[in-house]
């Protein structure tokens, strides 16, 4: 199981054409204007996947190279290294759930389970979870909440409070929310938030396109009800 996107599996060509249909925030648009340029010079350079181009724009003795060519600029690179930094999933301690039982939490976390990709790998397949059941005293209802959280965590921007409310929602799950439209998914996380008052910022219409569209990124390998 992958626990955010696997850069080896998208195409270079894939990629851009991803980049053409994002909702991409303002200081990142340059990704857009310039991505017929930027992308030519990429596959006149022999880059075929994202994971190519991510370690040749990461790496300083490749960039340096890249940037010999005058259709390459170095303020596109750093943009772009960003971004992709940006979507790769980053794993949260569970304790950042800090509305799930501390006594579940601590017997989750003596087993060797930290974060929420060592649970999101470990504990995502119905098979590894029943053998992990059988071993500890949990309820099953406590891995599959912290599970599904830990699934909506891999979304880029979710953090834990963000996704507290996506899952009291209804949306719990990566794969419900990237088939969500965005009218609906605005319209039940309002109420809910305003119903349980889990963040006091703004979130408009254009942050669930821009969720949605990120969850469409990620591969739906969980194994929940």
């Amino acid at each position: 199981m992958s626990f955010s996107i696997d850069f080896s599996r998208i195409s270079l060509d894939q990629y851009r054409e991803q980049l053409l249909r994002r909702n991409l925030i303002p200081s990142r648009m340059i990704l857009k204007d310039e991505a017929d340029t930027h992308f030519n010079a990429f596959k006149n350079s022999k880059i075929e996947t994202v994971e190519e181009l991510f370690f040749r724009i990461n790496n300083k003795k490749a960039k340096t190279e890249l940037l010999q060519d005058k259709n390459i600029n170095d303020k596109y690179l750093d943009v772009l290294l960003r971004e992709l930094k940006s979507v790769k999933s980053k794993p949260l301690k569970l304790k950042e759930f800090s509305w799930i039982s501390s006594s579940v939490i601590n017997k989750i976390e003596n087993t060797g389970i930290l974060n929420t990709q060592i649970m999101y790998e470990k504990l995502g397949k119905a098979k590894n979870r029943a053998q992990f059941l059988r071993e500890n005293d949990l309820k099953e209802k406590d891995i599959i909440d912290l599970l599904k959280l830990s699934d909506l965590t891999r979304i880029q921007w979710v953090n834990s409070t963000f996704a507290h409310v996506l899952f009291a929602s209804g949306f719990d799950t990566v794969e419900k929310v990237s088939k969500a439209t965005y009218e609906d998914l605005y319209r039940k996380v309002m109420l809910k938030n305003e119903e349980i008052k889990l963040y006091k910022g703004k979130i408009g219409l254009n942050d669930m396109k821009l969720c949605i569209e990120a969850a469409g990124f990620l591969d739906i390998e969980i194994e929940v009800d």
